[in-house]
């Protein structure tokens, strides 16, 4: 197998299942050109295919992680959580299918100190 190559710099990856693998990463706020985006691609034959992809307009995606029974992806953009499905059946044209966006919520950190620290 050989690798691909992409537009945007890779923060993070993972295996969706046994033929693909997810990734995420971009340009950041920036208006640099450079897109922010999760990309799906298909490791089956020679090379990686790209076969889904989701664009983060706003915002460089930077960690990603799959469900272990389900097509779903669960990807951090800013202080965001991003729920994107892999839908089975992809569109026969020419253009790249996009995941499909399940839900996007506000993360709030919260951290927690004993007396003792």
């Amino acid at each position: 197998m050989s690798g691909c190559s992409v537009d945007f710099p890779i923060y993070d990856i993972t295996s969706v299942d046994s033929v693909r693998v997810a990734l995420c990463g971009g340009g950041g706020v920036v208006k640099s050109g450079v897109p922010n985006a999760v990309e799906v691609y298909d490791t089956r034959g020679k090379g990686m295919v790209l076969s889904y992809r989701y664009d983060c307009e706003r915002a460089a995606p930077s960690c990603i992680a799959a469900h272990p029974g389900e097509p779903i992806l669960a990807v951090g953009v800013d202080h965001n959580l991003l729920i994107l499905e892999i839908e089975k059946k992809q569109k026969l044209n020419k253009q790249v299918p996009t995941l499909k966006k399940v839900l996007e919520r506000e993360v709030v950190k919260v951290t927690d100190k004993s007396r003792d620290s």
